[in-house]
């Protein structure tokens, strides 16, 4: 039996021996550790993974696509909302008639000339026979005064003749002085009352001037009466209803027109690439609804002012007439500066390996892929130009290629592309 206060020697022992038997299994501990981390780290990387005693690696599925030919363009995104080229605001000058017609509806498309509302006439109608009636009235008084002057021209004419008739009479006393004094005043009379019949005709040429230009002015108001389209285009809106009555001076706007259906993006474009926009330059519009094609417009014309506050000038790009298009709607397109056709991969077929854009090309077998740099350029709906490196009768690996090695085996799925 053991002392009672026998004492169990410690595992390590005690003093500096202790210490040293220490040390020597924690370093024993920590390199079991690391050789452990290194041995899942070969086991866990990819394309190296090896069973134990098969010399083959295992082949990593993956799909491919071939080099193609394609349209590259260096673009510059461009936003904004469509607005009207011409938003043409239609009006009347006609106060205190009331709408009694609305011919035309918001989206209804007129043409120049057509009618599309229309006023009360009735006031206007009765005030312009009545003009016509004047204007009769002042051509019948100057077709008086034209025979008036006719009879006074002719009796003038007559007194003039018994007057010189009267004086050589008088020279040889045929007949008294008395008598030759009385052709002359008749003769001055005559002449007199031609200038009377004159000056009537001139009032009533006034008169007859009057009455027409007031014929003139009342035709322009009933013209009012009847709101036309100024030009082709498309109604976007329509602010009285019939009832209405109009206050006049140019105050009342019964309809805009977008002329000729046309809608333009003002896009803000930085000032360092203005100088290379210019009027015909194409812009690809994205679609503007599920399935539907691209809107292609061009650049009309390019702001001669750069806002200050933002370094941005406007580009002004028209579209073509579409129904898709509406006024005030938000869109997104590219325009475009320089486009050529150059070799292209899919974008998701590049990598970058030591700093270099990088591509695994499939082998003609098909089963091994060699590890080859490019040199990039635009980048364009999902692809990359390739400036070289390739050759168009190269496939590249599409999915997976951020997994492969320099000629690692693979499988390939499918050739996407074909």
């Amino acid at each position: 039996m053991a002392p009672e206060h026998a004492q169990v020697p410690p595992v390590f022992g005690t003093g500096p021996a202790r210490r040293l038997r220490r040390r020597h299994v924690l370093i024993g501990l920590g390199v079991g550790l690391v050789i452990a981390i290194a041995i899942a780290a070969v086991a866990l990387r990819p394309g190296e993974n090896k069973a134990v005693g098969d010399p083959a690696r295992s082949a990593l599925t993956v799909t491919a696509a071939p080099v193609a030919s394609r349209n590259m363009a260096e673009t510059l995104l461009v936003v904004g909302s469509l607005v009207p080229w011409e938003d043409l605001t239609i009006g009347t000058e006609a106060a205190g008639l009331t709408i009694t017609q609305m011919l035309v509806d918001e989206g209804d498309h007129v043409k120049a000339g057509q009618l599309m509302a229309k006023l009360d006439d009735s006031v206007i109608l009765a005030q312009l026979k009545a003009n016509e009636a004047q204007v009769q009235h002042a051509r019948s008084t100057m077709g008086q005064q034209d025979a008036a002057i006719a009879e006074a021209e002719a009796n003038a004419r007559s007194a003039q003749n018994d007057m010189k008739r009267g004086q050589e009479l008088l020279r040889t006393n045929n007949i008294s002085v008395q008598t030759a004094e009385a052709r002359e005043a008749a003769a001055g009379t005559a002449t007199a009352r031609v200038q009377s019949a004159r000056m009537g005709r001139a009032v009533a040429e006034a008169d007859l001037a009057i009455a027409e230009s007031q014929h003139a002015e009342l035709a322009a108001r009933l013209a009012q009466t009847e709101i036309r389209a100024p030009t082709d285009g498309i109604v976007s809106k329509r602010t009285v209803r019939i009832g209405r009555v109009m206050v006049g001076a140019g105050s009342d706007e019964l309809f805009h027109i977008v002329r000729d259906d046309i809608l333009e993006l003002d896009a803000e474009v930085p000032d360092r690439l203005l100088a290379r926009v210019r009027p015909g330059q194409k812009v690809k519009l994205a679609p503007v609804s599920p399935g539907a094609e691209p809107i292609y417009g061009t650049v009309r014309a390019v702001a001669p002012l750069v806002d200050p506050a933002t370094r941005n000038g406007i580009a002004h790009i028209r579209f073509p007439i579409d129904p898709n298009l509406k006024a005030g709607m938000f869109v997104s397109g590219s325009l475009i500066f320089d486009e050529a056709d150059s070799l292209a991969v899919p974008e998701n077929a590049v990598v970058f390996k030591d700093g270099a854009a990088t591509v695994f090309v499939v082998e003609g077998t098909g089963d091994k892929v060699v590890q080859r740099k490019i040199e990039t350029g635009l980048r364009n709906d999902g692809f990359v130009a390739v400036k070289n490196g390739l050759t168009a009768q190269d496939r590249v690996v599409t999915s997976g290629a951020g997994f492969l090695a320099d000629g690692d085996k693979v499988t390939v799925a499918e050739n996407l592309g074909r």
